[in-house]
């Protein structure tokens, strides 16, 4: 049940996307590659092959632009190191949340975690190895950041959901908002019913109070 969950694509994660398979087979060419070298190769290939951009997109966008554009943000790498997993049979979940700056100010962030049989889950963040770890005051360098972030997590990353939430609607002729690369990945953040006007809202990112 895990792996058939974990592998298959969702509304977020684009495993069925024909770049993202035919990107996928050059990590399974070898098969004596175990799952963990093969999920490293993933790494190291997106390390070595796509840029990472200080600030998250917006607009209307795809993280699927990252394998064309070869830039992109934070969520773009999580999404599409997800999906390449996926497409080899590694089981992965998109990780959401936010990263705590030294000021106690808070950044939307994602990440991944793949699942190695008879071990557990595992956690990959592959912006932080890109280099946005020196950005948050991280001193790790070149080789020890790139390694450091394929297995581990510091303390600056608070996690708000794994995986994506498909939400149904409380009415069927509602009105619905999604938002996008936001701290929490699910379908519905507001929903309205069909006889209400207007409304408004205000959504501000997480705040620290207190650190212990």
């Amino acid at each position: 049940l895990l792996y058939t969950a974990y592998t298959s694509p969702d509304s977020c994660v684009p495993a069925e996307n024909a770049e993202i398979i035919s990107l996928a087979s050059q990590f399974t060419a070898v098969p004596k590659k175990n799952p963990y070298q093969k999920a490293l190769s993933v790494y190291n290939y997106m390390l070595d092959t796509y840029k990472l951009l200080p600030n998250t997109r917006t607009g209307n966008i795809s993280p699927l632009d990252l394998l064309d554009e070869k830039i992109g943000d934070s969520y773009d790498f999580a999404i599409v190191f997800t999906a390449l997993c996926r497409a080899i049979g590694i089981p992965a979940v998109p990780v959401s949340g936010v990263l705590v700056e030294s000021n106690s100010a808070t950044k939307n962030h994602w990440w991944s975690e793949i699942y190695f049989e008879d071990y557990g889950w595992f956690p990959v963040d592959v912006a932080m190895g890109a280099g946005f770890a020196q950005k948050m005051g991280i001193e790790l360098q070149g080789e020890q950041l790139r390694a450091f972030y394929f297995g581990s997590l510091d303390a600056q990353h608070i996690t708000f959901s794994r995986g994506y939430k498909e939400i149904k609607p409380s009415f069927a002729n509602g009105h619905t908002v999604l938002l996008e690369r936001t701290y929490a990945l699910q379908s519905i953040w507001e929903e309205s019913n069909n006889v209400l006007a207007g409304y408004s809202s205000l959504w501000n990112a997480p705040v620290i109070t207190g650190i212990y």
